[in-house]
């Protein structure tokens, strides 16, 4: 090493001794120069092993020298000792060392123990990748490989590139990062990894190829996720993912038990996006445990609201996101043990054009594939009133309460609620939920990302006091904090007690309570009164949310009772005087509530108290005028207290 670094004037590093220890070549973090790896290739033959190779980083290195260094690594000893070999960045291999390295995976004495390959950052043509993924494809050892911004998407065959890479015998971790594929080869990707068995993580950061305002091309790959069952960790960040792909993911990951890391950040997802994969972390099925979300702030687009997705849904079955939800839907009636026929009703389906003799009708599936997901149609376009009576009215029988078990006026209608939201509110476990309180904290200081955790976790989750607890201190604000995701709790009076115990004074109460007092007043089982309420506020919208649900279930209750229609439109409704966007809405169920502007409506319930109730006595009510009138209160204030 010396002699040559003596005929070519370079300068001879102490490094090199240690890399001879340690049978190791590598760059030492620093960027070589073509005469610097000229000398370190006259010592390859001396060594009696090498087990690494790394030259990551060396932009300046030539293809003539990466030639040449390569073709030191035929035979011993690096023949039956090398097991990473790291050419990351070393953007000046061409045509000369890509084809050496080929010949070293394929030939007889080239590198067959070798476990690790990087050689991300090289542009390499489609007939070289070709040949290159050919290589991959019969070595028996590559366990890790890295293609990451190697031009790979742009190869008139990247679905068969795809192809032989999936099929080396022991891949495991498999990294094809910037590198934009066409929307085929990410679907044949998508099929690929269904019969894969060994892969545990697939980087694919910045691998969409779509044009701004086009629906992502990842979507077809996230919908097939649902088959594989191998994958431990996934990249998927910078895709251009919005609430719909989140969507997806929440649909196709569902019963994937190994995943457990999930990386997505940079994504455009909002707060509705990240909370179908909050959602998704959830779910006893699902493995996932790490949830990196960082930089997903985009815009809102609700599309499913799991606490109550009852209303009319129109959807495009050519779209992935649409199918996806038309699941989630078909498992919300087996989590009801709802019939699809009741759950499904006005259904109208516009198959796509054919040529074909008659209109085929659209068909619920029957059961659920090998995979264990419902089977939908991929054409065509269908609109239906997804309605979920039939399971309202069974979860609070008629008799419930007669045998005596409550103290004063059966409270059915705050029954419903607790039970309704039992079902379909997910709950986030200690084993899920101790990642989520790690990573909320470690955006201490970064208020625009712990606001985004906070606005997904404000809807569809049961929240325990213990949780908020841990997130009211490591949060921007506690007061806002708070008042976010009180509406988590707020069926529990214990846990919501709590809760506010956790505000240090009086005045921080006092204004938790102003921001939040249509839910604190609100009762379920005396809701007649006038709403004025703001659907951007997480807890006028839980407000709103069960004042729904409480006119489908009366609505339900009193067709099933043959009681008389008292409502303003004879459809058995409750609600009155509905507007949104000064728009007059004349039924609640089978609209979808958005998350903006203000809805005003007059709630009438036709539920009277039962007929063995005890009245007031007219002693206690003129006792209590009499105090209301002398209170230091203004007018507005007594009636608020009546």
């Amino acid at each position: 090493y010396i002699r040559v670094c003596n005929a070519r004037g370079v300068i001879p590093t102490a490094g090199v001794l240690e890399m001879v220890r340690k049978c190791a070549i590598t760059s030492g973090g620093e960027f070589l120069l073509d005469d610097e790896l000229t000398a370190m290739s006259s010592m390859i033959g001396h060594l009696s092993s090498i087990c690494e190779v790394c030259l990551a980083g060396s932009t300046k290195l030539s293809d003539a020298v990466l030639d040449n260094f390569l073709q030191q690594l035929f035979g011993r000893p690096a023949m039956n000792s090398l097991e990473k070999l790291d050419l990351a960045r070393c953007r000046g291999a061409g045509p000369k060392a890509i084809n050496t390295l080929v010949g070293l995976l394929v030939e007889s004495n080239g590198l067959y123990k070798l476990r690790h390959l990087d050689i991300s950052g090289i542009r390499i043509s489609s007939a070289t990748m070709s040949a290159l993924c050919h290589s991959v494809h019969v070595h028996p050892a590559i366990r890790c490989l890295h293609l990451q911004d190697t031009n790979l998407g742009v190869h008139p065959n990247a679905a068969d590139c795809l192809q032989d890479l999936l099929s080396a015998p022991a891949l495991e971790v498999l990294g094809l990062g910037w590198n934009c594929f066409s929307e085929e080869a990410l679907k044949a990707l998508g099929d690929m990894l269904a019969s894969h068995k060994r892969l545990r993580e697939l980087h694919m950061p910045n691998c969409d190829s779509c044009v701004s305002g086009v629906e992502s091309s990842t979507h077809l790959f996230l919908e097939g996720l649902y088959r594989n069952a191998s994958l431990c960790m996934l990249d998927l960040s910078m895709n251009r993912l919005d609430s719909s792909g989140a969507l997806i993911l929440e649909d196709s990951l569902a019963r994937h038990a190994k995943l457990q890391e999930l990386y997505i950040g940079q994504n455009p997802l909002g707060s509705h996006g990240l909370r179908c994969l909050l959602r998704l972390l959830s779910q006893s099925t699902c493995g996932l445990r790490l949830l990196e979300a960082l930089g997903c702030q985009g815009l809102e687009r609700p599309i499913y609201q799991a606490s109550d997705p009852s209303g009319t849904y129109r959807l495009d079955l050519n779209l992935p996101h649409s199918r996806s939800l038309l699941r989630l839907l078909y498992k919300t009636c087996e989590t009801l043990k709802l019939d699809f026929q009741q759950a499904f009703q006005k259904l109208q389906y516009t198959p796509a054009s054919s040529g074909r003799n008659g209109e085929p009708r659209f068909q619920h599936p029957s059961g659920k594939d090998s995979y264990g997901v419902y089977t939908v149609p991929t054409t065509g376009t269908v609109s239906f009133c997804f309605c979920i009576d039939n399971a309202r009215a069974a979860l609070v029988p008629e008799g419930e309460g007669l045998d005596g078990s409550f103290r004063g006026p059966r409270p059915l209608a705050s029954i419903y609620l607790d039970r309704h939201f039992a079902l379909l509110r997910p709950k986030l476990t200690f084993r899920k939920v101790v990642c989520l309180l790690a990573q909320f904290r470690s955006l201490k200081g970064r208020s625009d990302e712990q606001k985004l955790i906070l606005d997904a976790l404000s809807s569809d989750f049961s929240l325990e006091y213990d949780f908020l607890s841990i997130i009211c201190e490591d949060s921007f604000n506690s007061i806002d904090t708070l008042c976010l995701l009180v509406a988590g709790v707020a069926r529990s009076q214990v846990r919501l007690f709590l809760t506010l115990t956790h505000l240090p004074r009086l005045r921080e109460y006092i204004k938790v309570y102003k921001r939040c007092e249509r839910l604190f007043v609100f009762n379920a089982d005396s809701p007649t009164g006038r709403y004025s309420l703001d659907l951007r506020s997480p807890t006028d919208y839980a407000v709103a949310e069960m004042l729904k649900m409480l006119d489908a279930w009366e609505t339900s209750v009193a067709r099933k009772q043959n009681l008389e229609d008292r409502s303003q439109y004879g459809n058995w409704s409750s609600v009155r005087n509905c507007t949104h966007q000064n728009v007059l809405m004349t039924s609640l169920a089978d609209w979808i509530l958005p998350f903006f502007e203000t809805l005003e409506l007059d709630f009438v319930t036709w539920r009277r108290p039962a007929t063995d109730a005890l009245p007031f006595q007219d002693r206690r009510w003129d006792e209590m005028m009499v105090k209301l009138s002398q209170a230091p209160l203004a007018p507005r204030a007594k009636v608020h207290v009546l």
